[in-house]
């Protein structure tokens, strides 16, 4: 009885985890994701990026982030840089997005366990409407993963 106890507890946890870190390659595609996550787009938000590449065509984005590898998570997308205030028409990012410094520099940590260190931060408004993987990270109430905006004078808010 105790075994199945552990057992169920176990795959709770990574179910759990499954859900929140376990996102798509591509913009706008979000296989997998959660649907409360799918619609929370973080159009006209403040958004810390952090940026595994910058490329001259999509298929150049896609091509590289099919190299990166984080055991078994999806952890980056492809998004047109023209999406974030500030940023260049042309090109694509091969990007995370995050609504906080604490949940950027926990996906940061992450990809340097896995070997994966060479990133820039890069804080830009979003105004595309595309899903660029938010959702990922953790509440800071701890109440879970962070599914929206936090509100105006919290202060974990970019």
């Amino acid at each position: 009885m105790r075994f199945l106890v552990i057992i169920a507890a176990a795959g709770l946890v990574a179910g759990s985890a499954f859900g929140i870190v376990a996102r798509s390659a591509t913009a706008g595609n979000p296989r997998g994701v959660e649907t409360t996550a799918r619609h929370d787009t973080g159009s006209g938000e403040r958004l810390l990026l952090v940026v595994a590449g910058e490329y001259a065509t999509r298929a150049e984005a896609e091509a590289a982030n099919a190299r990166i590898v984080i055991g078994d998570v999806a952890g980056f997308v492809v998004a047109p840089a023209a999406d974030f205030e500030g940023l260049p028409a042309g090109r694509y990012l091969v990007l995370s997005a995050f609504r906080t410094v604490k949940g950027a520099a926990e996906f940061e940590e992450l990809l340097r366990v896995a070997g994966n260190t060479a990133t820039q931060r890069i804080l830009a408004v979003y105004r595309g409407s595309s899903w660029i993987g938010l959702g990922q990270e953790p509440n800071p109430d701890g109440t879970g993963p962070l599914l929206g905006p936090l509100a105006p004078g919290h202060p974990d808010r970019l």
